[in-house]
């Protein structure tokens, strides 16, 4: 914090010494950056709030330079600059505060159960096992975090079709996915495992994470309760993400099950969920209810994995974005369920909103003031030259 105090300083002497005209202030970007690694979300804005305080005093103490106007537009485009980064690295604090409780919640978790945990990467084949697997295994798997290592352990006879199922739940878009299957252990014998696992994709639909839990099966005097224990654990585990998990009739979309955080992204009772028939169409916005039902309906007619993007009014009447990934399951050749993940998206969305709105802000700004503007990509060697510009040329 100090050295972002003492930085905040040197730029600051640095403007006062320089004629107004140049792009000094643009160096409040450097303390600004720097607060992103205090894991503290309000920082950068109260670091942008005294920038520009210091900005519009090295207005009127920066030696002579250019002429009054174009030091004006210069110092509001660098304030600008700085509140959008300011506003941006806020919400990659916060990324990162809620990836870190996620971590811990997962840790703790694993303490709490006899089930091998595992969280894959879908992106960098990255593979965690929980601590436990080294006792059923007879090694430590972290030695080889690679999803490959799995692969390579897998029985001869189950190695294609599991390997085939696990693609299958990943490309055709569904939420989850559950295998038995033998798994060569330190001394080469193999032990049979029930594996679960919950597929999670981000904001366009991809899917980018898989978490699940490996249950030991093989002895059959403990496959039944060993089955009941991975029900639990499996449903333990749903109740710990920060997303809904559902499931609705194909026919009707009436949710038969939610998970326990449906109270917290709108603030209805799971009950009002499950036994309302119209719950969730009436608690889509009105501009997005006619549009998002029929897709939703359309898509289970035909079968289709889905995903969609709308708005949800909670309890309290404030707007929810969410972020909602279907799957349709069949029973006798037709549709019977449709089950899903729903993610809280509303703060990319505000803040999506919040850069179209700086953009159109900055553009009206540079039209109304007659300055010509250009841009040099260093990396590409590429120069770009605003409307304004080319007219004045």
């Amino acid at each position: 914090m100090v050295g972002i105090i003492l930085t905040i300083l040197l730029v600051f002497t640095g403007d006062i010494m320089t004629p107004l005209g140049y792009a000094e202030v643009i160096l409040y970007l450097v303390p600004l950056l720097l607060s992103s690694f205090l894991y503290e979300p309000q920082l950068p804005i109260r670091i942008a709030g005294a920038a520009t305080v210091l900005v519009a005093a090295g207005f009127f103490l920066s030696p002579p330079g250019a002429p009054t106007a174009y030091a004006i537009l210069n110092r509001v485009m660098a304030t600008i600059v700085l509140w959008t980064v300011a506003f941006g690295l806020r919400q990659l604090i916060r990324d990162r505060q809620t990836h870190l409780h996620e971590e811990q919640r997962w840790q703790l978790l694993a303490q709490q159960t006899n089930d091998i945990l595992w969280d894959w990467d879908l992106r960098t084949n990255a593979h965690w096992w929980s601590n436990n697997a080294i006792t059923t295994f007879g090694y430590d798997p972290m030695q080889e975090p690679s999803i490959m290592a799995w692969h390579s352990r897998l029985h001869p006879e189950d190695h294609t079709s599991i390997q085939e199922s696990l693609q299958s739940a990943i490309d055709s878009g569904q939420s989850g996915w559950s295998g038995k299957y033998r798994f060569r252990i330190h001394d080469h014998s193999y032990r049979t495992f029930l594996d679960r696992g919950t597929v999670l994709h981000n904001e366009s639909g991809t899917a980018v994470r898989m978490i699940g839990a490996m249950i030991d099966i093989t002895e059959p005097k403990q496959a039944e309760a060993a089955l009941r224990l991975s029900e639990s654990r499996f449903t333990n585990l749903v109740n710990h993400l920060d997303s809904v998990v559902w499931e609705a009739a194909a026919g009707s979309l009436q949710f038969m099950y939610v998970s326990p955080h449906a109270e917290a992204l709108l603030g209805y009772p799971m009950r009002q969920w499950l036994e309302d028939p119209q719950f969730w169409p009436q608690h889509i916005h009105p501009d997005d209810r006619d549009a998002t039902v029929q897709a939703c309906l359309a898509a289970t007619a035909d079968g289709r994995s889905h995903t969609a993007e709308y708005r949800m009014i909670a309890a309290d009447g404030h707007i929810v974005w969410v972020h909602d990934a279907v799957t349709v399951t069949y029973e006798d050749s037709a549709p019977h369920t449709v089950r899903g993940v729903m993610v809280d998206v509303t703060d990319r969305k505000q803040a999506e909103q919040a850069l179209m709105d700086t953009q159109q802000r900055l553009k009206q700004s540079l039209e109304a003031s007659n300055t010509g503007i250009w841009e040099w990509n260093t990396v590409t060697s590429s120069v770009h030259f605003s409307t304004e510009w080319k007219r004045q040329l």
